[in-house]
């Protein structure tokens, strides 16, 4: 069963925590992710391997991860769930990712777009999907029925974790420049998410996008569609904009803390 959405951000900064906001940041994620004991979590990754014409989803007994912050190295390994990748698999947009090696070993890897938000969770199994960047709304939202359907028919509970960072051009010290459109585009993030419309952001124009740069877009019309084919609400918990980029974390209305 489908047992919650999230949209986590993956910047360092909620690891290392160096700044007031950062802190915030983590707590915020800490506390209403607490308590969530699904046993696979699906993790959607701008981070991820990203294919010309379908949606990337790994499958491989093993997935394996390594990055290293300022301050912190993360190592992580986790058991696929292959059974569910072969579930989703049956979608004409998806294609299976075989890693091995002639050691017998699994060297599929884990972008930090997913090690940083699966460091909230202690699941029993994932499943690592890179975001659907360069496929057309109408594909991306059929995968994302398709992505529910299967979750709510799978043994055992599922949490599905956005993972997004917002525009990228906050400040013109950054490494994208700045523009008027960052402010813009994280406006009307949080109202979607908030309002539960995200009618004005499907039709955003691409030129907005292009300014704005976020790390997002394509996973916010995965969640539309999401949170449209269940009924479910989310709220923005804490956005803030760390150094050049947004962040927002969300959360599914009803586990108020």
């Amino acid at each position: 069963m489908l047992n919650r959405i999230y949209v986590i951000p993956h910047g360092d900064e909620i690891i290392d925590r160096e700044t007031r906001e950062d802190q915030a940041m983590h707590d915020a994620i800490a506390r209403y992710t607490a308590g969530d004991d699904s046993d696979t979590f699906v993790v959607v990754s701008p981070h991820g391997i990203v294919l010309d014409s379908y949606i990337a989803v790994t499958y491989s007994k093993i997935i394996n991860g390594y990055y290293r912050t300022k301050k912190h190295v993360l190592r992580k390994r986790y058991e696929n769930a292959v059974d569910l990748v072969d579930m989703l698999a049956v979608h004409e947009a998806v294609q299976r990712l075989r890693c091995i090696t002639l050691s017998g070993n699994y060297p599929c890897f884990l972008d930090f777009g997913s090690i940083i938000p699966l460091t909230f969770f202690r699941p029993k199994r994932i499943v690592a999907i890179g975001e659907p960047r360069l496929l057309s709304k109408e594909r991306i939202e059929s995968f994302a029925e398709h992505l529910v359907s299967v979750s709510e028919k799978y043994t055992g509970k599922i949490s599905i974790i956005v993972s997004a960072d917002q525009a990228h051009t906050h400040s013109p010290e950054g490494p994208y420049g700045y523009s008027d459109m960052a402010e813009y585009y994280d406006e009307m993030v949080i109202k979607s998410i908030d309002s539960g419309d995200f009618a004005a952001l499907y039709r955003m124009q691409q030129a907005v996008i292009d300014e704005a740069k976020p790390d997002s877009y394509q996973n916010m019309i995965m969640l539309k569609r999401m949170l449209e084919v269940t009924g479910r609400r989310m709220k923005v918990r804490y956005y803030y904009v760390a150094k050049y980029f947004g962040m927002a974390f969300a959360s599914e209305s009803g586990n108020e803390k």
